[in-house]
Order: C-alpha cells, then structure tokens, then sequence
C-alpha cells in the first residue's frame, strides 16, 4: 500500500510544501520559449499565405 493511502492526511498537508525540481523547471521554460518560437513561426507563416492567397485571389478578377 502506498503511504497516502495508509496517510491520506499527511500527503495533502505535504502537498503544499513540496519544491519544484530545478531541473524540471528550466526545462518547462525550455519548453515554454519553444513554443513561443514555434508559435510566432506558424503565425508568419499564416500571414504569407494569407497574402498570396489575397494576392492571387485579385490576379484572377476578385476584390
């Protein structure tokens, strides 16, 4: 059995002390800056296409 099974208690009490692991945490902002990058690719991305789309959608008599 578990010890927050035997001690459903204690766990809860300890779950609000528990430290985050230094390394856990460098590696979510690793994460996080990832995909801001990725996030701002895609939306360039988008916006290119968006343009030829417009661009193309005139050269054929669209407004």
């Amino acid at each position: 059995m578990r010890q927050d099974q035997i001690h459903p208690e204690k766990s809860r009490e300890e779950e609000g002390t528990r430290q985050a692991d230094p390394e856990i945490s460098r590696q979510g902002e690793a994460m996080l800056t990832d995909l801001a990058a990725l996030d701002a690719m895609i939306d360039a991305v988008l916006e290119e296409d968006a343009e030829q789309f417009v661009e193309q959608f005139r050269q054929k008599g669209g407004e």
